[in-house]
């Protein structure tokens, strides 16, 4: 009767194990058997790991590259889920909901108006778009204004059209001009940039920041806005809460003067797509730019 036992188990080839057992498992890499304990190629440590799963498959997982998942830092296109605790990119392999509420895009999870605060995001939706009209209107009474000054000056020049003004200012240099991006090249500063990839721009601090700032700067055209707000405020010394905070009148944003209006994080660089309704040069950033980068929505200055 112990003869039959001692035939019918195996004893585990693990080593420093050799445990009796009744329900041996062949391992179909190496070929040995072992334990309930050691039957996984990891627990034996097999010295062919794998070459099983290879032969049904006729894949190399070694050396057969694997599809990386993208992240904020290398994703050229993706946009990511607009609830703010999210990191996850609304790739290929994740579906992308629009929420009819606040305008916004989400993943699956957040994609609910409980999910992603939609009443808040609303508000501050309905109270951008008050404060863009407020300063639309400010603009045009200041134009207004000039026009009307302008008017009232002519006569006084028409009466002593002899005598030149002492008073009168050279027009500002274009800073698009090829002397002027030559001139704000040779005193940038950035990262090493590859110089053809390179974007020159003027950077001033403005309205909410109590510490006037400013500096010429260069970035990569593949770089994303949300990225160069972060370099700019370190450069300037200005102290960054976005990712700390939800209010946008907390929040820094970058405006740009060419545009007459806010860039949005997500863009890139050099995205040359009309965006937000511009009218105007559609690329994000060009070389002589003026950005500011100010505290809110409010006023820009």
């Amino acid at each position: 009767m112990d003869a039959d036992l001692e035939a019918i188990g195996r004893h585990c080839q693990m080593e420093y194990c050799h445990d009796k057992t009744f329900l041996p498992y062949v391992c179909d890499s190496c070929k040995l058997t072992f334990c309930g304990s050691h039957r996984s190629e990891t627990n034996h440590k097999c010295k062919r790991e794998g070459e099983a799963a290879r032969r049904r498959t006729g894949v190399d997982t070694k050396t057969s590259p694997t599809s990386k998942k993208p992240s904020i830092f290398d994703s050229n296109s993706w946009p990511q889920c607009a609830e703010l605790k999210c990191t996850k990119l609304l790739d290929q392999r994740e579906t992308k909901v629009n929420c009819e509420g606040c305008k916004r895009v989400y993943c699956l999870k957040h994609r609910f108006g409980e999910t992603h605060d939609c009443e808040n995001q609303r508000k501050r939706l309905i109270q951008a778009s008050t404060i863009e009209s407020q300063k639309e209107k400010g603009l045009n009474a200041l134009e207004n204004f000039r026009l009307w000054a302008n008017k009232k000056a002519k006569p006084a020049n028409a009466a002593s059209p002899t005598l030149k003004s002492k008073t009168a200012t050279k027009p500002e240099p274009d800073p698009y001009s090829t002397p002027a991006i030559n001139s704000l090249k040779m005193v940038a500063k950035g990262d090493l940039t590859p110089l053809e990839k390179r974007v020159y721009i003027h950077v001033k601090t403005g309205a909410g920041i109590t510490k006037p700032s400013s500096g010429k700067f260069f970035y990569s055209e593949d770089l994303k806005v949300g990225l160069v707000l972060d370099a700019v405020a370190a450069r300037l010394g200005v102290q960054n809460m976005n990712n700390r905070v939800s209010d946008e009148e907390k929040k820094l944003h970058l405006y740009s003067l060419r545009h007459k209006g806010y860039l949005n994080y997500s863009e890139k660089v050099g995205d040359t797509e009309v965006v937000s309704g511009r009218d105007v040069d559609p690329v994000v950033m060009k070389n002589g730019d003026t950005i500011i980068l100010k505290l809110g929505l409010g006023y820009v200055i």
